[in-house]
């Protein structure tokens, strides 16, 4: 049932549960990661690595998917035990547009940083950067004992854009 009532929002609304989701992440994370991501390149970055993990076809987030991927992934955080309470009382009484203005920020960098703040509640992920060039590493969070969980979150992912 909430997938269909997500699908009924209109994009400017999912995009505001999603940005009020993500600040409220980012609160409530136990241990609030350093990654050293810090722009909507690095985002962009460390999801290309992570997805380029599994040898799969490369996907970018721009601001004409960022609609589309906005609420595949509002729907997999509404299954998440983490933020389905949080998601479903969002759905069931959104964000005003003066609550959560997003005139100024891209959909692309809320969808990335949507991505990125839940990630870092499955995994740990690290830059290193070197000159010109920046890897991402990627590794289980210390109460993630199952490898699994790597390529469950990369599916996840790749579904999501």
């Amino acid at each position: 049932m909430t997938t269909d009532v997500i699908d009924r929002l209109d994009d400017a609304t999912v995009l505001r549960i999603l940005s009020e989701v993500t600040a409220d992440l980012a609160e409530v994370m136990p241990d609030k990661p350093t990654t050293g991501i810090k722009t909507f390149d690095d985002a962009n970055g460390a999801v290309k690595s992570l997805l380029n993990m599994d040898g799969g076809q490369m996907v970018v987030v721009s601001d004409e998917t960022a609609a589309r991927s906005a609420r595949a992934l509002l729907k997999v955080l509404a299954t998440d035990e983490q933020t389905r309470g949080r998601v479903l009382a969002l759905v069931e009484h959104p964000p005003a547009d003066a609550q959560r203005s997003l005139e100024a920020a891209a959909a692309a960098a809320v969808v990335l940083g949507a991505i990125i703040t839940w990630l870092q509640t499955r995994i740990e992920i690290t830059v290193d950067r070197k000159g010109k060039d920046t890897q991402f590493h990627f590794a289980l969070r210390k109460n993630e004992t199952n490898p699994s969980v790597l390529k469950s979150v990369v599916d996840t992912v790749r579904n999501i854009l």
